[in-house]
């Protein structure tokens, strides 16, 4: 008899996966435990693709938060496996996703597909030292947000571990949860025409409610990677990152502060690794390298704090839930 609460997938796409996106659909009508429905969500403009089993297909506005902020009334069942478009389920991929849900008594849990903690030695340097993308010892959470908004990740991971942010790409969670946290209201990320920061905005956000969120390591869930997106030019992908980061800093970390002093430590961690990354573009230009990051680097902060103080972004909620 099967004991696993329902669910149905909830996949986002532009259609042009192909066969990775056939193996998906594959995969997911093999799954031990079924899902009720798979609901296709394609971007207004593009085709639905060709059809592989009893998946139901739907425009929706294109955008990585509006392809994931629907109001989802097709969807009865209790939890929604959201997924892109590019990902392979073993068998039993989906129960040990609920065992693991069910025994830690959490509201979401993602599949790790970016294994940091595997990356070779000059790998993780060139992340700490460019990215500002940390290995942790000692943290218990599979991945932690600091308070420059830049993430930090476990080197010896426990099978399955709490999480401050996970891939976006797939994760399970209950609907109403889900529908909660109000996620429509982060569109404002889609500023950028590049994906960026979204997966770490739904996470964080589900964390600061309250919500526990888990990162389950060796699922044998792949993500097959599509690429179907162009390859973005340099210095718009330089300055867009850069943007984001810095709204995504000032809506996640600085405003839910509850003290002035909190608010200050969040300011000096972010400039702080802000000073470092702009020293690293001067010395980029220095050693003839890049010649663009020094001048991108101060353009995309002026922006991005003129962002912040606009119309269309001070009417957006800020977050209830102080830390």
């Amino acid at each position: 008899m099967n004991t696993y609460p329902s669910y149905s997938v909830c996949i986002r796409t532009l259609g042009k996966a192909g066969d990775l996106y056939r193996r998906e659909i594959l995969s997911l009508k093999d799954q031990e435990h079924q899902p009720d429905g798979i609901f296709v969500y394609v971007a207004e403009g593009y085709d639905f693709p060709e059809r592989v089993a009893d998946e139901v297909y739907a425009h929706c506005p294109k955008g990585m938060v509006s392809q994931r902020s629907l109001t989802f009334e097709e969807v009865k069942s209790d939890y929604i496996l959201f997924c892109d478009d590019d990902f392979f389920f073993p068998t039993d991929a989906v129960t040990r996703l609920f065992d693991a849900l069910l025994e830690n008594k959490a509201d979401c849990i993602s599949p790790n597909v970016y294994p940091n903690h595997q990356w070779s030695f000059k790998e993780k340097c060139i992340a700490a030292l460019f990215y500002g993308t940390y290995p942790s010892l000692f943290s218990k959470y599979a991945f932690r947000i600091r308070k420059s908004s830049f993430y930090s990740y476990a080197l010896f991971p426990r099978q399955v571990m709490p999480t401050q942010s996970f891939s976006g790409g797939c994760f399970l969670i209950d609907k109403q949860v889900f529908t909660s946290i109000r996620f429509e209201e982060e569109r404002w990320i889609e500023a950028s025409p590049y994906a960026n920061g979204e997966d770490q905005l739904i996470a964080y956000k589900l964390f600061v409610n309250g919500y526990k969120s888990l990162v389950y390591f060796d699922t044998g869930i792949l993500h097959l990677d599509a690429r179907s997106s162009h390859t973005p030019d340099a210095r718009k992908n330089y300055y867009y990152i850069g943007l984001v980061r810095y709204v995504l800093w000032y809506r996640t970390i600085y405003q839910p502060c509850a003290t002035k002093l909190g608010k200050a430590y969040a300011s000096l961690c972010y400039y702080a690794q802000w000073c470092w990354l702009f020293i690293l573009a001067l010395c980029s230009r220095v050693l003839g390298k890049s010649t663009f990051k020094v001048r991108t680097t101060i353009e995309f902060l002026k922006d991005a704090k003129r962002f912040v103080r606009s119309e269309s972004f001070t009417r957006i909620p800020v977050w209830t839930k102080k830390i």
